[in-house]
């Protein structure tokens, strides 16, 4: 038992810290109404990745979605869901190891007021 135990712990401990070494982030920004909006997608940890998905929450009220600028590699997917969501999806079938920092930036016109932009 005490090793059946032991193996278990070892194994969360494992996946806990193999699953934590990714993160991503979004830049906060301030801007005046009628400007563009650069806002970076950060990342750390990013190495040896096949896919990634993200859903980015916006209201379009606040912003409009212009488009994504910087993204080190090709095949970038980009769309919405409802209008105030965009997906940004990524796949390849080799793993690609993207360097620490800015993954991407989005561009947006801000129209006035403050909204989010936030993971969903």
């Amino acid at each position: 038992m005490k090793k059946y135990t032991l193996l278990t712990f070892l194994l969360m401990i494992m996946w806990s810290v193999s699953y934590s070494q990714y993160t991503a982030s979004l830049a906060h920004r301030t801007a005046s109404p009628n400007d563009t909006v650069k806002v970076n997608l950060n990342v750390t940890g990013f190495s040896n990745i096949g896919s990634i998905q993200f859903y980015i929450q916006i209201d379009p009220q606040v912003l409009t979605f212009q488009n994504v600028t910087g993204f080190p590699t090709s095949n970038l997917m980009v769309g919405f869901i409802s209008g105030n969501t965009i997906t940004l999806i990524w796949t390849n079938p080799t793993p690609y190891n993207f360097p620490n920092g800015t993954l991407l930036t989005l561009n947006f016109k801000y129209h006035g007021l403050s909204s989010p932009v936030d993971f969903l």
